[in-house]
């Protein structure tokens, strides 16, 4: 019996259909060592930053320019401090990690840049920068 040319090219077709691409593994934890990186992320994906930082010596992480919030949107921040021993005391004078979540929302590129200094101090050439850009896709190029 012989098979229709239609059902020999369908069947041929759906044979060369390529599966869909693997599950892309989570973002890297960005740090302070990523200054200057682009970070390529798809629409709905997220990203985490932690910075090493000391509020209770004045010094934190302050926003230079805020990444355009229709492509990248920021979805938490916090401080998490030192701990004493078996204790909830914050201890004075010794840092913490503040911690940033980013979510791609559209296409689009967009940066962030912090800078580590004392709010209330005037900017000095010795202040510390952290520069990311995102680029955000439908899909992986």
């Amino acid at each position: 019996m012989k098979l229709p040319l239609h059902l020999i090219a369908a069947s041929f077709l759906l044979s060369c259909a390529s599966e869909p691409p693997p599950p892309r593994p989570p973002q890297p934890l960005l740090t302070a060592a990523d200054h200057g990186k682009t970070v390529e992320l798809i629409i709905g994906e997220t990203v985490d930053l932690h910075l090493e930082s000391n509020p209770t010596t004045g010094y934190s992480w302050n926003s230079f320019e805020l990444p355009e919030w229709k492509v990248v949107k920021q979805v938490n921040h916090a401080y998490q401090g030192p701990q004493t021993l078996g204790g909830d005391q914050v201890l004075v004078g010794r840092g913490g990690v503040e911690h940033w979540r980013f979510q791609a929302i559209a296409e689009g590129e967009t940066g962030l840049e912090l800078v580590y200094r004392r709010g209330w101090e005037e900017p000095q050439d010795s202040d510390q920068h952290l520069k990311i850009r995102f680029k955000v896709t439908k899909a992986a190029e």
